[in-house]
């Protein structure tokens, strides 16, 4: 009997190193995805970065003298953001600092890891390269753009339903599996190559299927359009003319090509400034970075209510996803015009133009599942911020 153990484990052991032999880059990103998700942008997933060089003058977001968010409000705030494990949490109204709050070990120079709101960073990309010609239009097929899809049905599908997860590209299957589709495509070495490979289901075409392959399509196109790196355009066209701080972007190998789909390591109060820009219908600090009727079309609701273009939407209709990883919602909105970038693990920048308030969330990537998904209000935060300023006639209240 011993002798069949130490024969099963000698079997396993072998196994195994073929395993890690195989694909050793994919076995190293995959076990420190798990034995590290609480250090957001410090996670040693993030083996091979590039730097997003920021402003040579970065603008300085200014701090409110008398801050108008009520002392209970920036409480409750604040110990809503512990409750959820935040790294970061910060208020902006008017263009001004209400309320930075930042956990032990943390600051406003620490970088935060923003998972999926990193896909809103590619629409944003997309208008400004339509303002400058390099796209003709959001109707043409993205084969135009991508010259190896030309010809074939993938090709076919326009930037449209790219933009707005209507594409009819295949879901991956979910679970923690490493064998399976989602962590073989995400910690893949030639991105891209997996991505272009990722195949279409044609009767989903026109029809909404959120799925990361999308936003790394367009990451394709958008590096065809403006033909470099996507750290140095990133770079020139929007994170130095928005006054932002030196960021990085997380690479598929070492010199390889960049995740568009998540993974933008970048401080608070930059993401608090790409917000403003976008309550300001698409400049700041008197620099227009997009067009205003950019704004409007990426914010704008697409082919479901609550998802415009790599952008989720505020409402409170009955077909709201009120379960799911950081999109639970007991309240109703107290204002319909909010939109807001989204990423797993409750990474967030919620956007109201019209009260010009915007509200940042940041925290563990690995969101502490599924604690967040049981219990994570989605609309609390902007809520709480909106009656702290305006008063409490509109309360929101916490639910069980």
């Amino acid at each position: 009997m011993k002798r069949f153990v130490l024969v099963i484990a000698s079997v396993l052991l072998v196994l195994a190193g073929w395993q890690y032999l195989s694909a050793p880059q994919f076995w190293k990103r995959y076990v420190r995805g798990f034995l590290s998700g609480g250090q957001g942008a410090y996670s040693r997933v993030f083996d091979f970065k590039e730097e997003v060089p920021g402003a040579s003058n970065p603008y300085e977001l200014p701090v409110a003298a008398n801050p108008r968010l009520r002392d209970g409000a920036a409480s409750e705030l604040v110990d809503y953001a512990i409750e959820y494990d935040s790294f970061a949490l910060l208020v902006l109204h008017k263009g001004e600092v209400q309320l930075e709050w930042y956990r032990e070990g943390y600051d406003r120079q620490s970088l935060t890891q923003s998972q999926s709101m990193h896909k809103s960073l590619q629409a944003l990309l997309i208008g400004i390269a339509l303002d400058e010609g390099r796209i003709a239009s959001i109707e043409d097929p993205i084969g135009k753009y991508v010259t190896e899809l030309a010809g074939t049905p993938k090709g076919e599908i326009r930037i449209r339903d790219y933009l707005s997860m209507s594409s009819g590209l295949r879901p991956f299957a979910r679970g923690f599996s490493p064998w399976g589709e989602a962590f073989r495509w995400l910690y893949a070495s030639d991105l891209n190559r997996a991505t272009l490979d990722v195949p279409v289901e044609a009767a989903n075409v026109g029809s909404f299927r959120y799925n990361d392959a999308n936003t790394q399509m367009l990451g394709i196109l958008l590096s065809r359009v403006f033909d470099g790196r996507y750290a140095d355009y990133l770079a020139k066209r929007v994170w130095q003319p928005l006054g932002a701080e030196t960021a990085y972007v997380w690479l598929d190998s070492e010199g390889g090509v960049a995740h568009h789909n998540c993974c933008l390591l970048a401080t608070t109060r930059d993401w608090a400034k790409l917000g403003l820009m976008f309550a300001n219908g698409g400049q700041l600090n008197g620099t227009r970075i997009v067009s205003e009727e950019w704004i409007r079309h990426q914010t704008a609701p697409s082919t479901i209510p609550h998802y415009g273009f790599q952008t989720w939407l505020a409402t409170n209709g009955s077909e709201y996803p009120l379960k799911g990883t950081g999109l639970r919602q007991e309240q109703d909105w107290l204002s319909a015009d909010v939109f807001f970038f989204s990423g797993y693990g409750g990474q967030r920048v919620y956007v109201s133009p019209k009260h010009e308030l915007v509200v940042v969330r940041l925290g563990p990537a690995a969101g502490y599942f599924p604690k967040f998904a049981e219990v994570w209000d989605n609309a609390y935060l902007f809520n709480t911020a909106l009656t702290g300023l305006q008063g409490p006639n509109a309360r929101p209240v916490r639910m069980p």
